[in-house]
């Protein structure tokens, strides 16, 4: 014991010894910056919804030529189009594929081992899992009475083995795991 309260007086001493709110660098030059910044727009990407509704999501496939985008209208819960899409980045004027989930979807994840599998949040507190080869429409929703009590805002793939595993967080404060082989409930650890 005495030879560790020696190390933490030594330690302690060190410390008090070195001046924390001295500017060390005040002798040094700004200089400015040579290259300006700029930026130009490549291509738009837009809803074509008569109703304007938010982009709240984009998320990359890692094949890297596709993104999909989640559109709500975040005022207005109930009696709205659902819609996301699908976009091939060398063609912004129509969408590649329509995703059409029961409720608008906050968020969206392509599973980053398999493209074709992809999660979303939904504002019903629900999260919905779609095979974009089989069908538009979510081939798998959770159970309301297992999902979270508010909008799902994240959704986050695991990397497992099987990579059938992902998280999804809500601002109901909690984080929920689930297996897509079993969405009746979520883990429980």
């Amino acid at each position: 014991m005495r030879g560790l309260t020696r190390t933490i007086d030594h330690a302690i001493m060190q410390n008090n010894a070195c001046n924390i709110y001295k500017n060390y660098f005040e002798d040094i030059e700004q200089h400015e910056l040579i290259e300006q910044f700029t930026s130009k727009t490549v291509h738009v990407y837009k809803d074509y919804l008569e109703t304007k509704r938010s982009c709240t999501y984009i998320c990359w496939s890692e094949e890297g030529n596709h993104f999909a985008s989640a559109h709500c209208n975040i005022g207005q819960r109930r009696g709205t189009v659902t819609d996301c899409y699908i976009w091939d980045i060398e063609h912004p004027n129509s969408p590649l594929q329509k995703l059409i989930p029961p409720y608008q979807t906050r968020c969206l994840e392509y599973n980053f081992k398999d493209s074709t599998q992809m999660a979303g949040g939904l504002f019903s507190g629900q999260v919905a899992i779609w095979d974009i080869r089989a069908s538009s429409t979510p081939v798998e929703v959770t159970q309301r009475e297992a999902s979270h009590n508010d909008v799902v805002t994240r959704v986050l793939w695991t990397s497992s083995k099987t990579t059938n595993e992902f998280l999804s967080g809500s601002t109901d404060g909690r984080i929920l795991w689930w297996d897509i082989r079993n969405l009746t409930e979520p883990y429980d650890y």
